[in-house]
């Protein structure tokens, strides 16, 4: 977010919001525009813009399509509005989003309507409407934000004036990748969320990252081989890697030794064994890295593989 993460909404503001109502095709200055006043009417704009552009490309995007790799559709401001940023477009190079969302069933993505009014490393604003009948349950990931503690405070706009009026509530948690907030939505409200870090963790360029992926793994009877890789920054300190039943519960541990960090590109390694203990089949296990989560890694989701997994 170029507005807030070089604090030139002062310096900016006045021309863009001009740029925006005499051309309400341009879909970047109608959100930004949307980002400096808090008027919905430049939201209106662009959404309206997505629905008729896209209904125009509905054919050459479906049957007519030209290409088989792609489609024609300008989703980059969608994207925006609802991660923070950008996080994936052709001809982008690093994704850009600050956050992004996973919804508890029955809900889906369609059933939220989320707008972020401001998106930096240590803060972000947003606006979301539940448009089901029932709360909605979501998962709120970090990625572009730096990680520690941050301060989570969440309530409910009653007048649409952009402020939360009734249910206001404040708790403080870690917040980075792998640990996503747990939020919820009531039915048919606008629940108003503001993110503050209040205490910076580590950095991930401070930190390992191991990582197995299913290539990793080898199975020959009773024996899985396991090459764990370390993705971080830095050296990883020793810890185990363990065969885990269905039930959360270690069958077989092993020593991970110290794996050096991959400064000169060149991937860094490790091989394990472990041991299946007899009557228990191997697809029935998973196996995972650090348990006991002994390391403060950069993200823990590549930490385990499901053996029975296709």
């Amino acid at each position: 977010d170029i507005l807030d993460i070089l604090n030139l909404r002062d310096e900016w503001g006045q021309q863009i919001v001009s740029i925006a109502n005499s051309n309400k095709d341009n879909d970047l200055a109608q959100h930004f525009a949307w980002q400096i006043t808090g008027d919905n009417k430049y939201l209106d704009n662009y959404y309206g813009n997505q629905v008729e552009w896209n209904s125009i490309l509905y054919y050459i995007n479906t049957i007519g399509s030209l290409w088989t790799d792609r489609v024609i559709t300008f989703e980059s401001e969608l994207q925006r509005s609802r991660l923070g940023g950008v996080g994936l477009s052709r001809g982008y190079i690093f994704p850009g989003n600050a956050i992004s969302w996973k919804f508890e069933k029955p809900a889906t993505a369609e059933s939220v309507a989320i707008a972020v009014r401001s998106a930096t490393s240590s803060e972000v604003e947003m606006k979301v409407f539940n448009l089901d009948q029932s709360d909605v349950k979501a998962e709120c990931s970090s990625w572009n934000l730096l990680p520690g503690k941050w301060e989570v405070t969440q309530g409910i706009d009653e007048n649409g004036d952009g402020k939360a009026d009734t249910g206001i509530k404040t708790e403080t948690v870690m917040f980075e990748r792998s640990k996503p907030i747990q939020l919820s939505f009531p039915p048919r409200k606008t629940t108003i969320i503001d993110l503050k870090l209040v205490q910076k963790g580590m950095d991930y360029s401070e930190r390992p990252d191991l990582a197995v992926g299913n290539d990793d793994i080898k199975i020959e009877g009773n024996k899985i081989t396991v090459t764990v890789h370390n993705l971080g920054a830095v050296n990883s300190k020793p810890t185990t890697v363990a065969l885990v039943n269905s039930e959360g519960k270690n069958v077989a541990e092993a020593q991970i030794p110290e794996i050096e960090a991959p400064k000169d590109l060149i991937p860094k390694t490790t091989e394990v064994i472990l041991n299946v203990p007899d009557g228990i089949s191997p697809k029935s296990l998973s196996v995972q890295v650090d348990p006991q989560e002994k390391l403060t890694e950069i993200t823990r989701e590549n930490n385990i593989i499901k053996l029975g997994a296709e």
